[in-house]
């Protein structure tokens, strides 16, 4: 049993996504950075539309503006039939990045508005109508298109705000747990076996499940943590213990190696990897 009745994990998620598809239902993700939050969204939309062409379309909230989601009123010129006049009104206008297809009564899509615990309130103001309403500058958006949102914890060490009570009230907020022995275990079959991750990262986590995400080090400054993002990514631990595996020429000596993976998850971590994976090498080789 999870800490929280609305902590879940990320296999657990996908019947959750479903489900709130159905209602057309706007879902928030909150979760450790790097947990795999994304990636699980990715793998929805490409179930939820197999057949789009694009059946995913991300927007960082956090590095737009106000009037990016709304739109800008503009003064056009408009002529009255009868009178004959013109008059000057406000028009609309709605961003290029707000794919026509969207409003498409056809269109089939997910919607993913990411890193919304880095939005301000203003911001916040402005997602009401798109959340609660559908609607984007006034236009209302297809009934097939899922709506889903996603953004950090606050001890996460990011610059994120609370989330507002009245948009949150919109709608359903589930809390990815990423340290959990079934939390590790999702990750490990659904993505680290699969994707071949180096078997001393696997079993690394699979004992210390405790130490993903849990920041221990952020009190010091400019402190990395490890998540599922830093071990499993392209270039990240696994990688790089891998390439120490396999002789690669630009590590001259094991200390090269121990560097790469501070940079990755920093020192407290790095240590206990390199200590893990120098008292797997020294274990005998399973026969097969």
């Amino acid at each position: 049993m999870s800490n929280a009745a609305n902590e879940i994990t990320l296999r657990q998620l996908e019947n959750h996504l479903k489900r709130n598809a159905k209602y057309k239902k706007t879902v928030i993700l909150l979760g450790d950075s790097g947990c795999g939050k994304t990636q699980k969204i990715n793998q929805f939309a490409k179930w939820y539309a197999p057949d789009a062409k694009t059946p995913l379309l991300t927007l960082v909230v956090s590095q737009r503006s106000t009037s990016d989601i709304q739109g800008m009123f503009v003064p056009t010129l408009e002529r009255f039939d009868k009178a004959g006049q013109e008059v000057l009104v406000q028009k609309q206008t709605v961003p290029e990045f707000w794919l026509e297809m969207l409003f498409d009564p056809d269109c089939k899509m997910v919607l993913f508005l990411d890193e919304i615990t880095n939005t301000p309130p203003s911001m916040q103001n402005i997602l009401y109508t798109l959340l609660q309403d559908r609607e984007i500058c006034g236009r209302k958006i297809a009934d097939g298109v899922v709506i889903i949102a996603a953004g950090n914890h606050m001890n996460n060490g990011g610059f994120t705000n609370n989330l507002a009570k009245p948009l949150l009230n919109r709608c359903a907020v589930y809390k990815i747990a990423s340290n959990t022995k079934a939390a590790v275990d999702c990750w490990l079959e659904d993505f680290a076996y699969i994707n071949k991750i180096h078997p001393a990262v696997c079993s690394f986590v699979e004992e210390h499940p405790e130490m993903l995400n849990t920041n221990v080090v952020d009190k010091l400054p400019n402190q990395l943590f490890m998540s599922q993002r830093a071990l499993g990514d392209k270039g990240g631990v696994s990688d790089v213990l891998w390439d120490w595996d396999n002789g690669a020429d630009f590590y001259e000596s094991f200390n090269d190696v121990g560097t790469d993976l501070c940079a990755l998850v920093g020192e407290h971590h790095a240590a206990d990897i390199v200590k893990h994976y120098r008292y797997s090498e020294a274990l005998p080789k399973a026969n097969h």
